[in-house]
């Protein structure tokens, strides 16, 4: 079982996802905010932006770990894990929010940028996008859409409240999958959500679920698909 927990999300990307807390607890103390010199999105909007009406919006659940009291001004946001080089770099994707027991999340078009997604195989003439969203409280600036450099996201890092870590939203390209490749599972072409699945040997997958499906957990211990 390769999942791993919140504090060690650094296995998925080499930009120190590590040591994340939640940004509030059952005191209602809230995390400090943090500085993002880069810029970007002061709080998610009630309502998506004009540019957004074309893409699509997903939304799911809403849960808590016990004791931890959830933000309800929290931003969320999309981090797409790129591994096709070396080392893993990260691009922030799509942005939502919380209504009420259940969140919004806005993706701005029908695929990903070609920076969010993977080409690593030879084998396979297909590219792969993974996303997870994030959550940031509602103090902290969010990162703007584009490539997330390493020193921007240290300074995001603690305050990360929550996660969908057990989901990814999914973007395939193309075919010709091996057997044991999970990628030929979704349809080329389409954003979809898929479940993780631990794997014995080897990395974990990922099987379609339909988006409604969608966790988003706050709280910890928040265990991620080691899909790479």
């Amino acid at each position: 079982m390769n999942a791993h927990h919140f504090a060690a999300c650094a296995a998925l990307i080499t930009l120190a996802l590590s040591g994340c807390v939640p940004g509030g607890d059952a005191d209602g103390q809230d995390e400090p905010p943090v500085d993002t010199a880069d810029g970007g999105i002061d709080g998610a909007p009630d309502d998506p932006p004009e540019d957004m009406l074309g893409g699509r919006t997903i939304r799911g659940p809403v849960r808590a770990q016990p004791g931890y009291v959830i933000d309800p001004d929290v931003q969320l946001f999309g981090l797409w894990i790129v591994s096709a080089g070396s080392p893993d770099t990260a691009y922030v994707w799509g942005h939502g929010e919380i209504e009420g027991d259940r969140f919004a999340f806005h993706l701005p078009d029908d695929a990903p940028p070609a920076e969010a997604l993977n080409d690593h195989r030879p084998d396979v003439d297909a590219v792969v996008g993974v996303g997870v969203i994030l959550a940031l409280p509602a103090q902290v600036e969010a990162p703007p859409a584009g490539p997330l450099d390493r020193d921007t996201f240290e300074r995001l890092e603690d305050a990360l409240s929550g996660a969908a870590p057990r989901y990814g939203l999914i973007y395939v390209e193309g075919g010709g999958f091996p057997p044991d490749h999970w990628g030929g599972l979704f349809e080329s072409g389409a954003l979809d959500c898929g479940v993780g699945e631990d794997r014995e040997e080897g990395f974990d997958a990922f099987s379609p679920v339909d988006c409604d499906e969608v966790e988003l957990l706050f709280g910890m211990p928040l265990e991620f698909v080691n899909w790479t």
